[in-house]
């Protein structure tokens, strides 16, 4: 499958030997990226719902399509009860602390509150859906219009979406050196080259093709 990693020059070989401090935190880097995801997935209790479950979770704690910290990590901690985690103790904490963290990547006006949609599209990477259907769910949060394609910049918004939930979940930034925004950049333009889009759009059969492999965590 199509891999990001052989397309961007990964920052870790020029300075791999640099993050080898301690065996724990060798262990975690030398983890798989679909490893890393799926560990963040078991922390969140993401695993235990479908992304379309995650969307419905999302909208009732924001009825103004916006969603503020508090409100997203108690939603994270009614998944978590309900798939089995424990509300306390260490692992709840880094729970806690990881959602947190992706949150406050998609508030980056420091607002205290996001759009729980790209929210939840950047989080269907770690939900219990196929790829396919994290695609498809994402491609309806982001076709504005509804027209069945997206432009270049919606389609950038789309990707630096999940690219801001990879980077926090599987430590993208040590990989690649770039921004998540800066990586969807890239990733989208190569999408549109090489679909060879006539008008400038594209369609969801075109996307499937391209990005399942990332929405598997094959990175």
């Amino acid at each position: 499958g199509r891999q990001l990693g052989g397309r961007v020059k990964r920052k870790a070989e020029d300075d791999g030997d640099e993050r080898g401090e301690g065996e724990d935190q060798e262990k975690r880097y030398n983890l798989s990226v679909k490893d890393k995801l799926e560990a963040t997935k078991i922390l969140l209790g993401l695993g235990s719902v479908t992304v379309d479950d995650l969307l419905e979770i999302l909208s009732e704690s924001a009825p103004d399509g916006n969603l503020g910290k508090e409100a997203f990590l108690k939603c994270l901690q009614n998944i978590g009860a309900l798939g089995g985690s424990p509300c306390y103790g260490s692992n709840f904490a880094m729970a806690m602390q990881v959602g947190a963290r992706i949150f406050n990547s998609f508030d980056s006006a420091s607002t205290g509150k996001v759009d729980f949609a790209e929210l939840t599209s950047g989080l269907s990477v770690l939900c219990n859906s196929t790829a396919k259907e994290k695609i498809i769910t994402t491609f309806t949060i982001h076709d504005s219009d509804g027209d069945g394609h997206l432009s270049l910049d919606e389609t950038t918004h789309f990707v630096t979406s999940v690219m801001k939930v990879l980077y926090e979940a599987a430590d993208l930034e040590a990989s690649f050196g770039i921004s998540p925004y800066e990586l969807a950049v890239i990733t989208t333009q190569q999408c549109f080259n090489e679909a060879e889009l006539m008008n400038g759009l594209i369609s969801i059969g075109e996307l499937l093709n391209y990005f399942q492999p990332m929405f598997a965590g094959d990175v």
